[in-house]
């Protein structure tokens, strides 16, 4: 943590018998202020192949230089570290994995070198303790979006909608999304959650554990069929609580844009699930035209388009909006530099 620990108690903490613990005083303004939060620590750069790979350091660094040198951005913002109670941090890890996974992934980064998890998904010394700080990342977004009810952001790497309960996959170790839903769940008594997971790759990780919970709904759109070749529109999860927008390769906004509007909106809203107490925004950004992982045709103003919507649909800012994947330097700082700012724009409008 940082220097000192001070307490922020307001009206809504005290509902819930709950303090926050913020590691600095921008902790504390993100609640008097319109700032939002954006959750990062350094540590996100430690997680490293030690050789090319799309899931790089740089991923996260391309991303904060372009938020930290846009004025209108960076006065609208506040960078902050996550919170270091790494207890509460592995009590919803396990909540979402198997001990053993958990144990192994422990294990595999106590070697110090780079090994593999599969094919696609590396570690090193780094990454146990890196996935763990990305997690709780989430979890700090998740409470400060609902406790100010405005929209806060998880910078964090490696990503997470891939991940299940039994093994990490497609350069994801532990299922940030699924983790954060179950914290907001079971620790600040919310009752119903909706993810949005917009990632070119179905968010199977989330999809498995979410399916069972009648507490969650899921909506993903996604390039299909494709890795990790599930996400099929059959799909409805045990609770018809799962949505997903199955896209062609090459598919564009034009295509995606509709169905936005009149699927994936009103189902994490609407006159079956009224008001959900939080959205959860997997927000991966290999939906790109440059990303060449993937054959969707989307542009950085999709997705302030998509972030616009979603606020106005939902009429209020208990938004968490997560990094997943994309892994086109200039393309997905661009466009997270474009959610970021309509989310500020958002805030101040209101």
């Amino acid at each position: 943590m940082g220097i000192g620990f001070i307490q922020v108690i307001s009206t809504e903490l005290l509902s819930n018998r709950r303090l926050v613990r913020c590691s600095s005083s921008a902790a504390a303004e993100i609640f008097s202020s319109k700032k939002l939060p954006v959750v990062y620590s350094d540590k996100f750069l430690q997680h490293s192949a030690g050789r090319p790979h799309p899931e790089r350091p740089a991923r996260v660094a391309a991303i904060k230089q372009r938020l930290s040198e846009d004025k209108e951005i960076s006065q609208g913002i506040s960078f902050l570290e996550p919170s270091a109670d790494e207890d509460m941090t592995l009590k919803f890890i396990s909540e979402v994995h198997y001990e053993d996974y958990i144990d192994q992934v422990k294990r595999l980064s106590g070697y110090g070198d780079v090994r593999s998890l599969d094919g696609d998904t590396y570690v090193n010394g780094a990454t146990y303790d890196t996935a763990v700080t990305a997690a709780r990342a989430w979890m700090d977004a998740v409470e400060y979006a609902y406790k100010t009810g405005r929209p806060a952001f998880a910078l964090t790497r490696p990503p997470g909608h891939h991940a299940t309960m039994a093994t990490g996959m497609g350069f994801c170790i532990f299922c940030n999304a699924a983790i954060a839903s179950a914290y907001a769940i079971k620790e600040l008594g919310l009752s119903k959650i909706s993810i949005l997971d917009w990632d070119v790759h179905h968010g199977n990780g989330t999809e498995a554990w979410a399916k069972s919970n009648p507490q969650v709904r899921m909506t993903s759109s996604h390039q299909y069929p494709f890795y990790p070749f599930t996400g099929a529109e059959t799909d409805v999860g045990m609770h018809n609580n799962i949505k997903n927008v199955a896209l062609s390769a090459e598919s564009n906004w034009s295509t995606l844009g509709p169905r936005f509007r009149n699927e994936m909106l009103p189902f994490i809203s609407g006159e079956d699930w009224e008001e959900p107490d939080l959205v959860i925004v997997s927000a991966g950004y290999d939906a790109l035209s440059v990303d060449s992982l993937a054959q969707i045709e989307l542009e950085p103003k999709d997705f302030a388009t998509m972030t616009q919507e979603i606020l106005k649909h939902l009429g209020h800012g208990r938004v968490v909006f997560g990094l997943e994947g994309g892994y086109n330097l200039d393309g997905i700082s661009e466009a997270f530099a474009m959610t970021v700012d309509e989310c500020i724009k958002f805030v101040r409008e209101k």
